[in-house]
């Protein structure tokens, strides 16, 4: 393994790790939009720069439709389910 390979795979550990945090804050009911865009928006980066496509897609709609205003229930969902598979949870 190379120092790059070992270096994504420790940035990849502690992203996990972060979205099980994520994934509690998501799953309240009680949060901000604000709040949830913040979220979305970081995972969003993060994830395309390891690979995490799906999360990354899911991610950038949540963060797309709260900037828009637009009800965010099924965008927050489908984040949800993205952060819950990624973590295996």
């Amino acid at each position: 393994m190379s120092d790059i390979d070992a270096r994504l795979a420790q940035l990849r550990t502690r992203f996990r790790q972060r979205c099980r945090d994520d994934l509690a804050i998501m799953e309240a009911d009680d949060r901000p939009a604000e709040e949830l865009q913040r979220i979305a928006h970081r995972v969003a980066g993060m994830a395309g720069t390891l690979g995490m496509l799906e999360l990354g897609k899911a991610a950038i709609t949540l963060d797309q439709v709260i900037n828009a205003g637009l009800s965010c229930l099924d965008a927050k969902h489908a984040f949800v389910c993205a952060l819950r598979d990624e973590v295996g949870g």
